[in-house]
C-alpha cells in the first residue's frame, strides 16, 4: 500500500473529504522522497500542530518522516520524535540554510502574509529552503470568499468591505466594533489568481482544486 493509501485509509470517515483528497499529490512527493532517501525532512511554513494529526503516528514511523512547523503565532504542544514547533515568520528564515529540508508545506498561508512584497519574499523563501515543495491558496476567481464563506466579497471595493465588516457577522468574522478591526479584518487575506502564482513560483507546475466544475483552489508543486 503507497503512503497517500496509508494516510487515506488512516483518517478513516474523511477519506473523501477535499482535504484528503487535496493531500494526495503531496503525499506522493512524501513516498517519492522516502524512496530516495529513507527519511522525509518536512517544513510546514505557517501550518498547525493539529493539521498534523490528519498523518497517524504509525505511518509517520513507517515513512521516517519529521515535521517542523514555523509559525510566527506561538503555539504550546509537547514535541515529539517527530513533530516539533518554532516560532518564526515565514516571510524570512535565515536560521534554516538552503536546501535544509527535502519539503515545504504550504497549506492556505500566503495569502495571509500582506503585501506582494510580503508574498514575494515568502515564495523566494519556500523556493530555497527545499528542492521540492508544495503551496496551496485559496484562488481568487472562486466566487465564495473562503474565509467568511461570504458570495463575492473579495471582488468588492476594499472601502465596501470595511462597511460590510462593521455591519455585519460574515461566516467566522464577527462583526467589527472598530473601523480599525474593520480593516485589518479586510486586509488578513488577499486571494491570488494564477498569474500571480506564476510570478511567485516559476518553477512550479500548477493543479488546480475544483468543486461543482469551479476552479476553488490552486496548488503549485515542484
Amino acid at each position: 500500500m503507497s503512503f497517500a493509501d496509508s494516510v487515506v485509509k488512516a483518517v478513516g470517515p474523511w477519506r473523501k473529504t477535499l482535504r484528503t483528497r487535496r493531500l494526495k499529490p503531496f503525499l506522493g512527493i512524501v513516498e517519492e522522497v522516502f524512496r530516495e532517501r529513507g527519511e522525509v525532512q518536512i517544513i510546514d511554513v505557517g501550518g498547525t500542530r493539529n493539521y498534523w494529526n490528519l498523518v497517524p503516528p504509525e505511518v509517520m514511523e513507517q515513512y521516517n518522516i519529521f515535521v517542523t512547523v514555523i509559525n510566527f503565532k506561538s503555539e504550546s504542544f509537547e514535541p515529539t520524535s517527530r513533530i516539533q514547533f518554532i516560532q518564526g515568520d515565514g516571510c524570512s528564515l535565515p536560521d534554516f540554510g538552503d536546501k535544509k529540508f527535502d519539503i515545504v508545506h504550504s497549506n492556505s498561508v500566503i495569502e495571509h502574509v500582506g503585501t506582494w512584497k510580503n508574498m514575494t519574499q515568502y515564495a523566494n523563501e519556500v523556493r530555497r529552503i527545499a528542492p521540492r515543495y508544495w503551496v496551496q491558496t485559496p484562488y481568487f476567481w472562486f466566487p465564495i470568499e473562503p474565509h467568511n464563506m461570504t458570495p463575492f466579497y473579495h471582488w468588492l471595493p476594499f472601502s465596501l468591505r470595511v462597511k460590510l465588516n462593521m455591519r455585519f457577522n460574515l461566516g467566522n468574522w464577527t462583526r467589527s466594533k472598530t473601523i480599525d478591526n474593520a480593516v485589518r479584518t479586510a486586509e488578513s487575506s488577499r486571494l491570488l489568481d494564477c498569474a500571480m502564482l506564476k510570478e511567485l513560483f516559476p518553477d512550479a507546475k500548477r493543479r488546480v482544486e475544483r468543486v461543482m466544475l469551479l476552479p476553488k483552489s490552486i496548488i503549485m508543486v515542484r
